[in-house]
């Protein structure tokens, strides 16, 4: 459960501001990103018929919320790997003789897909509900 302000409402969502938790502070994910600064936002809808500056607390399943850290951050890291041996191999047939160059390229290609299918698994999941935060209660 994540406490928020709502920002924006437009028709039947809302736009809430989420506060940043002590778990926010220790995992420096937005300094990396440049984002250390920016407030973190999700879209909701507004069931509780919600209006700006309204305090309220939102909710992800705990399940979904550790298959999207995966998602995000483990599974391009897999994918790179498995494409550095892919690559490694396919140099190893190819030239008879293993290349790293070859191995680094392909893991650069693999990285590159998966971050593809982490876009495409992510339209997916913003259409099905059960990866969609929900609005619990007004505070």
């Amino acid at each position: 459960m994540e406490q928020g302000k709502v920002i924006k409402v437009n028709d039947n969502k809302a736009t809430v501001a989420l506060s940043k938790t002590d778990a926010c502070k220790s995992c420096g994910a937005c300094n990396a990103f440049g984002g250390a600064d920016k407030l973190m936002t999700c879209e909701v809808e507004n069931t509780l018929g919600v209006a700006e500056g309204d305090r309220v607390y939102i909710e992800i399943a705990q399940k979904h919320e550790v298959i999207a850290t995966f998602l995000i951050f483990v599974m391009p890291v897999l994918f790179m790997i498995i494409g550095y041996f892919v690559g490694f191999l396919i140099s190893s047939v190819i030239y008879k003789s293993p290349s790293e160059k070859v191995g680094v390229g392909v893991a650069a290609i693999f990285f590159a897909f998966s971050l593809y299918v982490v876009k495409v698994i992510d339209e997916w999941a913003e259409k099905n509900k059960k990866f969609v935060p929900v609005l619990l209660r007004k505070l």
